[in-house]
């Protein structure tokens, strides 16, 4: 017996999926990352496209939750969630929060 990753309950390994998930999470856990991923890449298109600050730091926002969600609820766990490094993602989104931040901060104080 093993435990699916998700629900952490007990599971013969042969009615695992190779996600190692059962069957009943691994309908609602695919539907789930395939939410989020699909909001990630939107957000993505809409950032590259706005020339509004204010906007692109929302965006940016956005993006940081879906991945933090990704993380917390399914990387930690073990699942795939991504072919991309979610960790890395996070750290790269949160620094370019803080430099436009900082940015903004800077010009205020002049």
């Amino acid at each position: 017996m093993n435990n699916c990753k998700f629900c952490n309950n007990e599971v013969a390994l042969n009615k695992l999926t190779s996600e190692g998930l059962c069957s009943k999470c691994q309908p609602e856990v695919t539907k789930s990352i395939k939410k989020h991923v699909d909001i990630i890449q939107d957000t993505f298109k809409l950032a590259e496209t706005t020339d509004n600050e204010k906007t692109y730091v929302g965006l940016l926002s956005l993006i940081l939750k879906n991945l933090k969600a990704l993380d917390e609820n399914y990387v930690s766990k073990g699942i795939n969630a991504t072919n991309f490094n979610i960790k890395q993602a996070i750290k790269e989104i949160e620094q370019e929060k803080e430099s436009l931040t900082a940015t903004k901060s800077v010009v205020k104080t002049k």
